[in-house]
């Protein structure tokens, strides 16, 4: 079973912004571009979904589904 991370430099979801204005596949040590990081990493990795997915229902037993929409004037 995976293990939540608990090393030092993990950040806080707290400080995770709600929108992203590029994507990235190096997220930054504080976590604070997860959804970049995230957006990027299913564009380039589709089937890293379901992994994460799983994962997150060990966390979460009641998640339903992970959600990604695109925002912005294009979306």
């Amino acid at each position: 079973m995976a293990r939540p991370c608990t090393h030092s430099s993990a950040g806080s979801p707290s400080l995770i912004k709600g929108a992203s204005e590029r994507e990235t596949l190096q997220p930054n040590a504080e976590g604070t571009d997860f959804r970049a990081w995230f957006s990027r990493l299913l564009a380039y990795a589709p089937a890293a979904y379901a992994k994460i997915d799983s994962y997150l229902r060990q966390l979460m037993p009641d998640l339903k589904d992970i959600r990604n929409l695109v925002i912005g004037k294009d979306s």
